[in-house]
């Protein structure tokens, strides 16, 4: 059996790069791969050891990229003559900096995949500027084929829910003002917490039992942790939320996200998904309210355009995916 080596960030209990991998895992071995899951930020030179013990290396998505580059791209033009298999990347994203010191190895890392997807064009584009060959190209999330995502049904759904997350980078930003996020989620009526291993998450509790259903949360592994995740969203009406993942699934289940836009990633989404007219920025979150008023006499519209553009990025996504199995066949068979 041929063996892949999945490359992510595994470090933290973090909701979408669980289900990136327990999508490309599923799909992989479907199709009868092996595979072995490690940390793309680990040694460069203990990648490099395992992946030459595969069949083939691959990049399994996310923000890869962010202001933290991990060891293994920050070098890449020199390690990549030592990885004597052939890889690829999918679905990944690019965050909003200057990577312009890092542009020889991200442009070898663009040239010498057999194939490279992002997840939105900008950052298609951002990589394509650093390359020769501009093999970069725009598809989509890999979560938008997850089978627990698309498996999900439920047809009881009258919470409002809210997961929010700490700003990545306050002395760029600035920070909430969370005694007024407080206040916003109460005006709207905020009824469940989605919950999240991030601390903050203890800042938003609403009821008493909200503490306990946090701590039963933090004893689980990481897909009992995704499943019940799904499982609160699925029981909303309306979310209000910044995670990347949380506003994707929701969509994926036909549930309209108020979007706080705290990093491309999250805005390309929300534009992606045909809800940017309620989002708000990511310091204008007392017009979380007046969104909230609006979506509640334009439900069922947004309904309809969240689940229209979820079903051509599952299209494209599925495409992405089709290809690759394709191509990876057609390298490990070299």
């Amino acid at each position: 059996m041929k063996k892949i080596l999945l490359l992510w960030y595994m470090e933290n209990d973090n909701f979408g790069d669980t289900l990136i991998s327990d999508t490309t895992n599923s799909i992989l071995k479907k199709n009868g791969y092996e595979i072995k899951n490690y940390e793309v930020g680990e040694k460069p030179e203990n990648i490099i050891s395992i992946a030459n013990e595969c069949n083939f290396l691959l990049f399994a998505g996310g923000g890869i990229i962010e202001r933290y580059i991990p060891p293994i791209l920050k070098k890449f033009d020199i390690y990549v003559e030592k990885i004597l298999v052939p890889y690829g990347v999918m679905g990944i994203s690019v965050g909003n900096f200057n990577y312009d010191n890092k542009s020889i190895s991200l442009g070898k890392w663009v040239d010498k995949a057999n194939f490279f997807y992002t997840r939105d064009q900008r950052s298609s584009d951002i990589l394509n500027k650093y390359s020769i060959k501009k093999k970069s190209k725009c598809s989509g999330d890999c979560v938008l084929l997850n089978e627990r995502l698309n498996n999900e049904i439920s047809n009881f759904r009258t919470k409002v829910g809210v997961n929010l997350r700490d700003l990545p980078y306050k002395d760029l930003t600035g920070d909430f003002d969370w005694k007024k996020i407080m206040e916003i989620i109460h005006q709207i009526n905020t009824n469940k917490i989605i919950m999240d291993s991030s601390d903050v998450t203890k800042q938003i509790f609403i009821s008493p039992d909200d503490y306990n259903r946090y701590n039963d949360y933090l004893l689980k592994n990481k897909i009992d942790k995704a499943n019940q995740i799904i499982e609160e969203i699925s029981g909303c009406r309306i979310i209000v939320a910044m995670r990347y993942h949380i506003i994707l699934c929701a969509a994926m289940l036909g549930i309209p996200t108020i979007s706080v836009k705290y990093c491309p990633k999250v805005e390309t989404l929300v534009e992606q998904l045909g809800i940017q007219d309620i989002a708000v920025d990511i310091l204008e979150y007392e017009e979380i309210v007046s969104k909230y008023g609006y979506l509640i006499n334009n439900y069922d519209r947004y309904k309809k355009v969240i689940m229209r553009n979820v079903n051509i990025l599952k299209i494209r996504v599925d495409l992405m995916y089709r290809d690759v199995l394709r191509k990876i066949e057609t390298a490990t068979n070299g």
